[in-house]
C-alpha cells in the first residue's frame, strides 16, 4: 500500500472525526465511537470524562467559529501548571493541624525517562530534593503532587487524546517515538504531572517515553534569576516597592479583609497578612477537603484573598507597564520560551514549505510542564489582564492552523476555551506573522541574547535591547536569607521565599 494512500486514509478518516464532533458535540462523538471506532480508539473515547472550559463548545465545531472546518491543524504546543499539591508556604495551615495523607499512587502511569535536554540521566536539582525530604504530617513531602492532582494530569491528557487524535487526527492512536516533544521543570510535581498528562494522551504505553528537563541555571520556563543578573535586580527593586508599600495605610477594603482573616485565624492585629502564602494555605486545604475556619469559606473572602495574592505576584514577574519594567522584567524573564515556541511554528511552515505542501517530520505536539509562574506571564504577555491566580493544571494551548490558500494563523486556549486576541490582532485569531510582531514580538529573545543581556547592567529607564552597560552583575540564585522573610511579606510566595528565588512560585 504506498504512502500516500495511506496518508490520504488517515486525513479522511480525521476529517471524520471532526465532521462528527462538530454535529454531535463531544458527548455524542463518544458515545458514537463506542460502537463504530476500532477498539483502541474507542477505549479511549469512553474513558475521557469532559473537563470544565469545553461545555461552551459543544453546539458547533470543537475549534470554534473562527476556524472553518477546511482548515487544517498544524502543531500544537502547551504550557501547563502541575497538579494539586500539599503547601509550599510555612504559615496559616500548620495550626489548623491538617493531615497530609493524600498522597500515594493514584493509578498506573505510563513509564517515563527523564534526561537532560542533551541525553545526559536526569540532573539532581536541590530544591527539589530538600522539598522531597520534608515530611509533613500524614505522610506526604512539601509541595508533593497528590492523588488528586495525578487524576487531575490524566484527566487533561484524555482531553488532549480527544481534541488532537479522535477529533483533528494530529496524533496517532498510540505513542509513536518523535510524535510528541514532552519538556519538564527539574522538580517531582512537574514530572509526575508530565507523566499523568501522557497517560491520558497515550493510555496502555509500555515503553518509556523520553521527556527532557534540565539544570536550573538552564531553565525557561520561568524566571530564572539563576542566569540572569539583571533580572535580578529588576526584581530585588519590584520586591522592595511591595516592602514599602506594605508598610503604608492600606484601603479600607484590604484592612477590612485583614481583620476578617485576623479573627478567623486567631492572629494579633499587628500581623500583616502574608497574601500568597495565604492564598497558598487556603488553596491547598480546600482542594483536599481539609477543614479551614468557616468565616474564610465565604465567596467574598475567598476572592479577596485570590485577587489580593495574584496582584502583589504579577507585579514581581509582570509588573503593571506603569512602573516602567513591564517589557523588560517579560523579555528577560520568558522571552527564550516565547522565541523557542513561535520558532517551532515558523519552522513548522519552512519544513511544509519545502516540501511543496506535504507534512513536517517534526512533532505535532510540544507539552511544557512548569508552573503558575510560567502561565502567568504568558497570559501578560497576550495582552490578558491576570486578575485571578491560575488554578492547578490551568493550561495554556498555541495552536497552528493552515487554511486552505496556504495561510497561516495562531489560535490560543486558555483553560480549554478559546482566548481571543482580538485587542492585538483585530480578531480571535492572529496570522502567524502578527503573531510574533504584534503579540510576542517586543518580548522575544534568543539564547545567546538572552545570556548577553542578562551579563549586562544597564540603566533602568531602559528597555531590554537598548542598553547602556555600566557595571557587570554575577548572575546568582537566590536573594541572601536576610531577605527571604522581606521577599514573602512583598508578595513572593511560599518556597520562592524561602529559597530566596522571587519568581519561582512552585
Amino acid at each position: 500500500m504506498s504512502s500516500s494512500f495511506v496518508g490520504r486514509a488517515a486525513k479522511s478518516a480525521a476529517n471524520v472525526r471532526h465532521l462528527l464532533a462538530s454535529m454531535l458535540g463531544a458527548g455524542g462523538a463518544l458515545i458514537f465511537a463506542k460502537f463504530v471506532l476500532p477498539p483502541g480508539e474507542a477505549e479511549a473515547a469512553g474513558d475521557f470524562q469532559q473537563p470544565a472550559g469545553e461545555e461552551h463548545q459543544q453546539g458547533g465545531s470543537p475549534t470554534s467559529s473562527s476556524s472553518s472546518s477546511k482548515d487544517e491543524l498544524q502543531l500544537v504546543q502547551v504550557v501547563f501548571r502541575h497538579g494539586a499539591r500539599t503547601p509550599l508556604g510555612k504559615r496559616y495551615w500548620p495550626e489548623l493541624g491538617p493531615k497530609w495523607d493524600v498522597c500515594g499512587k493514584a493509578f498506573d502511569a505510563v513509564p517515563v525517562e527523564v534526561l537532560s535536554l542533551d541525553g545526559r540521566p536526569r540532573p539532581t536539582n536541590p530544591d527539589d530534593e530538600r522539598q522531597v525530604n520534608q515530611r509533613y504530617p500524614g505522610g506526604c513531602s512539601k509541595g508533593e503532587l497528590t492523588l488528586v492532582g495525578q487524576e487531575q494530569a490524566r484527566e487533561f491528557g484524555r482531553w488532549l487524546r480527544w481534541r488532537y487524535h479522535l477529533v483533528h487526527g494530529l496524533l496517532p492512536e498510540r505513542h509513536e517515538p518523535g510524535v510528541v516533544n514532552a519538556r519538564t521543570t527539574n522538580y517531582s510535581r512537574t514530572v509526575a504531572t508530565l507523566q499523568g498528562v501522557l497517560s491520558g494522551l497515550f493510555p496502555g504505553t509500555k515503553e518509556p517515553i523520553v521527556v527532557h528537563t534540565t539544570e536550573e541555571i538552564d531553565e525557561i520556563l520561568y524566571h530564572n534569576v539563576t542566569s540572569c543578573g539583571k533580572l535580578y535586580s529588576l526584581m530585588k527593586g519590584l520586591k522592595q516597592q511591595l516592602k514599602e508599600e506594605m508598610q503604608k495605610e492600606q484601603p479600607p477594603h484590604t484592612e477590612e479583609l485583614q481583620q476578617r482573616v485576623q479573627a478567623a485565624l486567631g492572629l494579633p492585629p499587628e500581623h500583616k497578612i502574608h497574601w500568597v502564602d495565604l492564598h497558598d494555605a487556603m488553596t491547598t486545604m480546600l482542594t483536599h477537603g481539609k477543614d479551614i475556619p468557616a468565616a474564610l469559606r465565604e465567596q467574598a473572602v475567598l476572592r479577596g484573598i485570590n485577587q489580593h495574592a495574584t496582584e502583589r505576584f504579577m507585579h514581581l514577574i509582570a509588573p503593571h507597564p506603569d512602573t516602567g519594567k513591564h517589557q523588560e522584567v517579560l523579555r528577560l524573564g520568558m522571552g527564550v520560551l516565547m522565541e523557542m515556541m513561535v520558532r517551532r511554528m515558523e519552522s513548522h511552515v519552512a519544513e511544509q514549505t519545502a516540501a511543496a505542501g506535504g507534512s513536517s517530520t517534526g512533532p505535532g505536539m510540544y507539552l511544557y510542564s512548569g508552573h503558575d509562574s510560567s502561565l502567568m506571564p504568558l497570559l501578560a504577555a497576550l495582552g490578558k489582564p491576570v486578575t485571578d491566580w491560575p488554578p492547578y493544571l490551568s493550561n495554556l494551548t498555541l495552536e497552528l492552523w493552515r487554511q486552505p490558500q496556504g495561510q497561516q494563523y495562531v489560535k490560543v486556549l486558555y483553560n480549554q476555551k478559546e482566548l481571543p486576541l482580538t485587542e492585538l490582532c483585530g480578531g480571535p485569531t492572529c496570522e502567524l506573522q502578527q503573531f510574533r510582531e504584534r503579540v510576542l514580538g517586543p518580548y522575544l529573545l534568543t539564547k545567546d541574547e538572552h545570556e548577553k543581556e542578562c551579563l549586562l547592567h544597564f540603566l533602568h529607564d531602559q528597555p531590554a535591547g537598548e542598553h547602556t552597560e555600566t557595571e557587570a552583575v554575577q548572575p546568582g540564585s537566590a536573594f541572601p536569607d536576610d531577605e527571604a522573610e522581606a521577599s514573602s511579606a512583598a508578595g513572593g510566595a511560599g518556597s520562592a521565599a524561602e529559597a530566596g528565588t522571587p519568581a519561582k512560585r512552585e
